[in-house]
């Protein structure tokens, strides 16, 4: 038995596609978590691993995240929130990431002032490191 009657349906409640068949753009190639696995040669990973792996690639170095946001819990999640195994990427975008193709302000910018600090930080260990010790208390 319905929870309504069946002249109450119009005929903007019946879809007009079926799910399959929402898919916005069809011109451009999806990808999912296995072929961005396999691209980083990273297959032998746990799924849990791959997801947490590819969520700080998203955050933090402008991996390209999902196509769509995730409903979890009834909560909308986006960006890396988005990542999870059956996720789907464009795969121009993907591609043109791991081949280092994105435009720069994309791409991870190398500080050199901030090596050279490092540089200097890491030569004055390793002075102390290598000075000669005395052999008694004094």
């Amino acid at each position: 038995m319905l929870p309504f009657a069946a002249e109450d349906i119009s005929a903007q409640h019946i879809p007009t596609a079926l799910p399959s068949q929402l898919r916005t753009d069809r011109s451009q190639p999806l990808c999912r978590m296995s072929y961005i696995a396999r691209r980083m040669g990273k297959e032998d990973r746990p799924a849990a691993w791959l997801v947490g792996y590819i969520r700080q690639l998203v955050r933090n170095h402008g991996f390209p995240g999902p196509i769509a946001p995730r409903l979890y819990r009834g909560e909308m999640l986006m960006g890396a929130n988005a990542v999870y195994l059956h996720a789907s990427w464009h795969k121009v975008a993907v591609d043109a990431w791991l081949d280092g193709l994105m435009p720069p302000p994309m791409a991870l910018v190398v500080n050199e002032a901030e090596i050279a600090a490092h540089a200097e930080t890491l030569d004055a260990r390793a002075a102390l490191v290598c000075a000669p010790r005395g052999r008694g208390r004094a």
